[in-house]
């Protein structure tokens, strides 16, 4: 009789622990994954520069002349770079004692 009760004891723990495994779900949980990697390559289209022209003289005549005449060269460089009018600008200008 001994036995026999620890064979059932046996066979029952055995039933117990394999029953989660029948009862587990066999259809892996729908998911989606997603891995990448870019880059990216471009020559720039746009630039900006502030440039400052600064001249003394013994008149704000004379330093305006000579300031105006190398904001030309400076700008005439910058024609000549294919840059268009629409894309050069005074930002600032101003006239100290």
């Amino acid at each position: 009789m001994h036995k026999l009760s620890y064979t059932l004891g046996i066979t029952t723990l055995v039933l117990l622990l394999t029953t989660g495994a029948w009862a587990a779900d066999d259809e892996p949980t729908p998911r989606i994954i997603v891995s990448g990697q870019g880059s990216a390559q471009l020559a720039p289209d746009m630039a900006l520069l502030q440039l400052t022209v600064t001249r003394e003289a013994e008149t704000a005549r004379a330093a305006l002349d000579a300031n105006s005449a190398a904001m030309a060269e400076v700008i005439d460089a910058l024609r000549g770079q294919g840059i268009a009018e629409r894309d050069i600008q005074t930002s600032q200008f101003s006239i100290q004692p």
